[in-house]
């Protein structure tokens, strides 16, 4: 059994959570009049005043401004550190097949904060970075807000989504196998386009196919882990 700090319990964080069979869980959440039992009050940016005991931590907050100086901010307060997993997102990269070799190009906000973040994940001591592809799963589905869209620009450019329950399955399985210094892009095995995809949704979108790039993300250094995806495709997600 590890004890484990999982910093920004949030969607993901509760999917983690319904998975755990073994280990002490400590999460953390902004301010709450109702904190449940293990969960801590903060906020990315605040000095961390709790127990640093932990033989895990867990980062995942939502990109912020100034996120790599906070979260350097962070590591201080925490340290000494032992494991860190770092929750990123496949946006630090560009356009083309993409591996974890890949350059980290990306260019909106968020990415070059995750981008700057990684590199400081990347010089301690025992580290995983984990780059989720988009958050699919019953509860956050395109199905819920595509009814909304009227017209998808670079509709030929690829998605690549992963289930949230095998990013959770995922972490643990770092955890439990004791995966050090390592990072890993995590998407399921379909990448269609963007048309593809949300058609299946509503078929009154008109589609744009101007400025479409191909975006296919790999993910097989993931699964030489021994993972293995329990939505390997997205042939769920029509249902």
């Amino acid at each position: 059994m590890k004890k484990i700090l999982f910093l920004g319990l949030g969607h993901l964080g509760q999917h983690f959570l319904s998975q755990n069979k073994i280990h002490e869980i400590i999460g953390t959440r902004r301010k709450s009049d109702d904190l449940e039992t293990n969960l801590i009050e903060y906020t990315l940016g605040e000095s961390w005043k709790a127990s640093r005991d932990f033989d895990v931590i867990i980062i995942s907050f939502p990109p912020t401004e100034d996120y790599s100086a906070k979260l350097q901010k962070l590591l201080n307060d925490l340290g000494p550190l032992n494991k860190v997993i770092f929750v990123s997102s496949t946006s630090v990269y560009g356009f083309g097949h993409i591996s974890e070799d890949s350059m980290k190009v990306g260019q909106t906000r968020n990415a070059k904060e995750l981008i700057e973040c990684e590199k400081l994940i990347s010089q301690l001591d025992d580290y995983v970075i984990v780059r989720p592809g988009g958050l699919i799963d019953s509860k956050r589905h395109p199905k819920f807000f595509s009814q909304k869209m009227t017209k998808l620009s670079k509709s030929q450019t690829n998605v690549n989504l992963v289930h949230t329950s095998d990013v959770a399955e995922f972490l643990h399985h770092v955890v439990n196998h004791n995966i050090s210094n390592q990072d890993f892009n995590l998407v399921c095995d379909d990448h269609p386009t963007k048309e593809e995809f949300y058609r299946n949704f509503n078929s009154a979108i008109s589609f744009d196919p101007e400025n479409s790039e191909l975006r296919v993300i790999d993910n097989s250094k993931s699964k030489n882990t021994g993972f293995t995806y329990q939505y390997s495709n997205l042939a769920w997600s029509k249902l």
